[in-house]
């Protein structure tokens, strides 16, 4: 058999897919606005010392800081596979997460209600090969779950690559799924001799999209390549072709790129690659119909320069973990016009140790520009696989923290919606012990891992990775809320006659820092503010 390789370009590819539907499944630049809440006064006890007018307090409003808290916390999925690879979504009734070995399904108190074998999930598994590297969402547009997995075997000849996905009939993940079985080594319609590795799943109004590296099963590089599916057909089990994008068509640096996963509807596709050691983002713009997708804008952002040293130092004198740096972005967020994405990187001034980078890129305008850049770490100890979650309330990034005097353990940081700076680092399960499990030189971590926000209450759930004894990794789950406290906006369209604060003590305008204040109007009412510096974004 003649094998074709080809370096760059988009093809289509209709026909037959293998398809099986199962009634049930087999078991700096930030954009800061201000807000203004008109007031409704109450009776308030707080009124400044000495006031001889009668308190009031403003009435709540739909805005304010947001502090973090951990909700549910239990324990995830475990196995003797490494790197486990762990995932998790959310939907208003249940918690999904997958593991490079198994999926497992629980309500919100950590009840299991369904675990499988992946390759028994799938039921196109042939018996031998392998199925890995899963990836999870759940569409909080279309109310569905999507869990993909790749399927590659180098034996028997020929060898084989597949991306296998299943699309859930429903909300309920306990019910039925289509389940699709697509060619990862053909180009649209052309064969190749390559296998797919290290996939991202996306989606947006029109289109789910796979994204995958490409290899020689002699494991030699070729390209990245994106995979479009018309989501109306795989929605209802019709889904009859794909469109493909790959190599040179999508420029020079295609390694590892991420679809965006929206909160908030968008007919664009958006997609990125950050140049791994570079200072450059790269970003895609995808629009049409939806058999019919073309690129419509491809460009280059600039950032911040990032070192990516390959592992980090663990005490007791053990193999340092492979980290995340080198493996580019762990997640991308499409909200309200933003992409929020989240990746690892040395250290500003120790590269040997890793923190989380965080970039917001506002696509509202015509040309996508970076809103924020951000770099977030903690001395002496290092952060691997830093995934970010985003909710209307606010953004929380999950990792392992590690360090030479610190076992491998969860932990995250959050941010309130209009807050610049994120809180302390905050354990989420301890680790117990060192981690050793080297295999070919590499003390293998990750290579991924999940957050994800819950349409019922806009909380984040994440999951993560730790270490439970010498050679054994685990994972939690844990419901990390954002929940609100009511504060206020100083108006100036207030007619104001004096400023105090919480002392009692009268302070201009321009002396207001964040804190609590209380305006006496011309009419004689006095009423309980908080000055807050402008905000609109998470």
């Amino acid at each position: 058999m003649i094998w074709v390789a080809i370096i760059g370009g988009y093809g289509k590819y209709s026909g037959k897919i293998e398809m099986l539907h199962l009634k049930e499944p087999p078991k700096d630049r930030i954009h800061r606005e201000s807000f203004y809440v008109p007031p409704n006064p109450i009776p308030d006890e707080d009124a400044p010392a000495g006031s001889n007018a009668p308190g009031r307090r403003m009435s709540g409003s739909p805005n304010g800081i947001l502090r973090d808290s951990l909700g549910e916390v239990f324990p995830g999925p475990w196995s003797y596979v490494f790197p486990p690879d762990p995932q998790v979504a959310v939907s208003e009734d249940y918690v999904v997460s997958t593991i490079n070995s198994h999926i497992s399904i629980y309500d919100k108190t950590g009840e299991i209600l369904y675990w499988n074998f992946l390759d028994s999930f799938f039921p196109f598994y042939p018996g031998y090969g392998m199925v890995f590297d899963p990836k999870l969402v759940f569409d909080v547009l279309a109310k569905r779950w999507y869990v993909l997995a790749l399927f590659a075997s180098w034996y028997p000849d020929p060898e084989s690559s597949f991306y296998y996905l299943a699309v859930s009939e429903g909300e309920d993940p306990l019910g039925g799924w289509y389940f699709y079985k697509l060619n990862a080594s053909m180009n649209g319609s052309t064969p190749t001799h390559n296998w797919a590795d290290y996939p991202g799943l996306g989606y947006n109004d029109r289109w789910i999209v796979i994204t995958s590296n490409q290899f020689t099963f002699e494991w030699n590089w070729k390209y990245g390549k994106v995979r479009f599916l018309n989501k109306e057909k795989a929605l209802s089990g019709a889904l009859d072709g794909w469109t493909d994008f790959w190599g040179n068509f999508l420029g020079e640096y295609t390694y590892t790129i991420r679809p965006m996963r929206p909160l908030t509807p968008s007919e664009d596709m958006y997609l990125l690659k950050v140049r791994i050691g570079n200072e450059y983002l790269h970003l895609w713009k995808f629009s049409g119909e939806p058999d019919e997708p073309h690129l419509s804008l491809q460009t280059t952002l600039g950032i911040r320069n990032y070192p990516t040293p390959s592992a980090v130092p663990q005490g007791g004198g053990y193999h340092p973990i492979e980290g995340g740096s080198q493996k580019g972005i762990m997640a991308v967020v499409y909200y309200d016009g933003k992409l929020y994405l989240s990746f690892e990187e040395g250290q500003p001034n120790d590269y040997t140790m890793t923190g989380a980078r965080l970039v917001v890129v506002d696509v509202r305008d015509t040309v996508p520009f970076v809103l924020e850049d951000l770099s977030i770490y903690e001395p002496h100890v290092s952060w691997i696989y830093p995934t970010v979650g985003v909710s209307p309330k606010g953004v929380v990034i999950v990792f392992t923290r590690v360090g030479p005097s610190d076992y491998p353990s969860v932990f995250y940081v959050a941010r309130a919606v209009g807050e610049l700076e994120f809180s302390e680092s905050k354990p989420i399960t301890w680790g117990s012990s060192w981690y050793e499990e080297v295999y070919d030189g590499r003390n293998r971590w990750g290579d991924y891992f999940g957050a994800a926000m819950d349409p019922a209450d806009s909380s984040v759930w994440v999951i993560g990775e730790y270490a439970d004894y010498t050679d054994a990794w685990s994972t939690t789950i844990a419901k990390v809320s954002l929940e609100r406290e009511w504060e206020f906006v100083f108006d100036p369209k207030l007619d104001v006659e004096a400023i105090y604060d919480i002392s009692g003590r009268r302070v201009r305008i321009t002396d207001m820092r964040r804190g609590i204040y209380f305006v006496r109007t011309r009419d004689g009412k006095i009423r309980k503010i908080l000055k807050l510096y402008p905000f609109a974004s998470p």
